[in-house]
């Protein structure tokens, strides 16, 4: 289950459940901002899974469908043409969690100095 959802402007989205043993899903729709070949546009969600998760396979499935696999339908769901590709998980950039780990261990030696 998603934490939180952010869909490009225009967009909304729809958290779903697949099935009784199956996972979530999040679906994206526009009907007044639709994506034009050549253009790309970003969709986003939170999730407390680790990337390890997140790049792995569907614990849903017998298939070895990976996690992230996603569809682009250009009509209907399941009802017009599609396009399927595998969503690769982002992480933080090493930049970042030194910051955040600097950051944090400033903050640990003040509280122990007591300022």
């Amino acid at each position: 289950m998603p934490l939180s959802v952010q869909p490009p402007a225009g967009w909304t989205d729809f958290i779903g459940v697949g099935g009784p043993n199956d996972g979530f899903y999040i679906e994206f729709g526009t009907t007044t901002a639709p994506l034009n070949p050549g253009n790309s546009l970003t969709f986003q969600f939170q999730s407390a899974d680790t990337p390890a998760v997140m790049a792995g396979y569907s614990p849903f499935s017998d298939a070895n469908i990976p996690v992230g696999t996603s569809f682009v339908f250009g009509g209907t769901p399941f009802g017009s043409a599609s396009q399927e590709f595998v969503v690769q998980p982002s992480v933080p950039e090493p930049s970042v969690l030194a910051l955040l780990l600097v950051s944090g261990l400033t903050l640990l030696r003040y509280r122990r100095q007591g300022v």
